[in-house]
């Protein structure tokens, strides 16, 4: 090759190396024109150009800055939001515990038990006072709460008095700084974290362990535990009794009974706390006192002497006057007892030889337990106020109350029509679906009107509807509807102050046989079957798109 083609291949590069650059000015031009001017397009340019020149080397990537990240910024970002959360939890949590100490009515009562909120019939005796009633807690304030978490939730229910009725003051006194404060109470035995409910000169002591809370022992341990909050039930009835003139008087029929309290101290605790004044007399061998407004017969285990008969017979005539009450509950295994027979004949009443079976789930509290019932109590003048009509009324091993003079006696609580009767005598493989004769009545009053007023015979045939479980139960109206019952008979005035007792220990969920059955297939069919039917149709739009 001479110089001159040398010189015409030179100027050909050189020309394709210029038209080239002119290029790339030619377009970064138009991109700072246009406001899209890329470095990085320009450099992958540059660097094919450089890369068809084995004289240069690629350049090393520009290092940078993590912090300077979006990704960074985002992170940093919700991390700061999430502490700026919690911190205003926390402060938003301690000024609302601030204001519920400083003001009781504005907490809120999360427990699904009322723990800590009174009572609708509390709340009405409350407003109801017009005497100045003083609670005194003994011990200090502090103390108390910081003791027990029973004492702290017992506290906040105290503070909800005052809320109702500014007469009722709550005040905190310690004994060992005030060692005199005993002699003012030389009959009681007072205890720290006990209570003083007071009016004027009246007053009732109510001691931790026997008034305020119920006891329970653990089989394990051996150790004391709290089974149920009377707190507010011991405080109610307190101030009832302090701001009240008098009590209807309840005598309890011993002498017959293999105990003669056994599972109706429940009760008996119950009336006491809503103003009755209970006691008890061995019927053998003591008349029944003529100030008891009612008697109760309560699961007699053998039948009555000649002469016990003839003492309630004597106490319901009331040498002609009448006025007065008697509430037999039988025992629900068989007995023959020719002398209360007497006394059920001669008020139109008997009982069914035999226990109630009941075959209809919407009746029975537990799946297959055929001998638990769900009573219906219809709204006749002993029932009619009932304020939780949303509660069931439970009994089990029911003896069938028979009513034989329609004229005398009514029915105050039946089963369903699809129940049966299960003699004593029956086989072992009896089956109540066999048997279904209809509806059964639980219970039944009779009445026999005198001169000056009527006297009754009240007939429950389920032992067991008095069991502590049941009449403190949130589920089941049986407290309720029992109080409401003997507020009627006794022809209380203040029918509509009902106090229960409050259970700590868990809460029951109120739910029945049929209601099981028909959340069981919700659960384990409908829901899952909606969930597969939604993924399914998410899955094809998805895959579709």
């Amino acid at each position: 090759m001479n110089y001159k083609d040398e010189k015409e291949n030179l100027n050909e590069n050189t020309s394709a190396v210029e038209n080239e650059e002119s290029k790339i000015s030619e377009e970064a031009a138009s991109a700072l024109e246009a406001g899209t001017f890329d470095e990085k397009v320009i450099e992958e340019n540059t660097d094919d150009n450089e890369a068809s020149s084995d004289t240069k080397k690629p350049k090393k990537p520009k290092k940078k800055n993590p912090f300077s990240s979006r990704k960074f910024k985002k992170g940093g970002f919700a991390i700061i939001l999430t502490c700026l959360v919690i911190v205003g939890v926390i402060v938003i949590n301690i000024i609302v515990n601030v204001l519920q100490a400083k003001v009781p009515m504005m907490s809120i009562d999360m427990s699904g038990q009322n723990l800590y909120e009174l009572s609708d019939s509390s709340k009405e005796l409350a407003r109801s006072v017009d005497k100045d009633v003083t609670i005194t807690v003994l011990g200090k304030e502090d103390a108390y709460t910081q003791a027990d978490e029973n004492f702290l939730k017992a506290n906040a229910l105290l503070k909800k008095y005052p809320v109702e009725n500014d007469k009722i003051s709550i005040e905190y006194l310690d004994l060992q700084s005030n060692p005199t404060f005993v002699n003012k109470y030389p009959n009681e035995h007072l205890s720290s974290f006990s209570y003083i409910v007071s009016c004027g000169d009246r007053y009732k002591y109510l001691d931790v362990a026997s008034d305020l809370f119920t006891l329970g022992t653990d089989a394990t341990t051996g150790s004391t535990y709290v089974q149920s909050s009377n707190v507010e039930s011991a405080v109610t009835s307190a101030i009832y009794y302090v701001t009240s003139d008098d009590q209807t008087k309840v005598t309890v029929l011993g002498g017959f009974s293999a105990s003669s309290q056994g599972n109706l101290s429940g009760f008996t605790a119950l009336l006491k706390s809503n103003n009755y004044d209970v006691s008890e007399i061995n019927l053998l061998t003591e008349d029944i006192p003529q100030d008891s407004n009612m008697a109760i017969l309560y699961q007699p285990i053998s039948d009555l002497t000649d002469e016990a008969a003839k003492r309630i017979t004597d106490f319901l005539s009331n040498d002609g006057k009448y006025g007065k009450n008697l509430f037999y509950v039988p025992t629900y295994t068989k007995l023959d007892a020719p002398n209360i027979d007497s006394i059920l004949e001669e008020w139109g009443l008997s009982l069914g030889q035999g226990v109630v079976a009941e075959t209809d789930s919407a009746y029975m509290p537990f799946r297959g337990e055929y001998y638990y019932s769900i009573f219906d109590y219809s709204g006749n003048e002993y029932t009619n106020d009932i304020k939780n009509t949303n509660k069931y009324l439970m009994g089990a091993y029911t003896r069938p109350v028979i009513i034989n003079d329609g004229a005398k006696a009514t029915a105050i609580a039946t089963t369903s029509q699809s129940a049966a009767l299960r003699s004593f005598d029956a086989a072992d493989d009896w089956d109540p679906t066999q048997h279904i004769e209809g509806s059964f009545n639980a219970g039944a009053v009779s009445v026999r009107t005198g001169d000056e007023a009527k006297s009754t015979v009240t007939v429950w045939g389920s032992e067991m509807s008095f069991y502590s479980p049941l009449l403190n139960s949130s589920t089941y109206v049986n407290g309720e509807y029992f109080v409401n019952l003997f507020n009627k008979l006794t022809n209380r005035q203040d029918t509509g102050f009902v106090i229960e007792g409050k259970n700590t220990q868990s809460a029951q969920l109120g739910i029945m046989s049929d209601q099981i059955l028909v959340l069981g297939s919700l659960f384990m069919y409908l829901i899952p079957a909606i969930v597969i039917v939604l993924g399914l149709v998410i899955w094809i739009r998805r895959r579709h798109r």
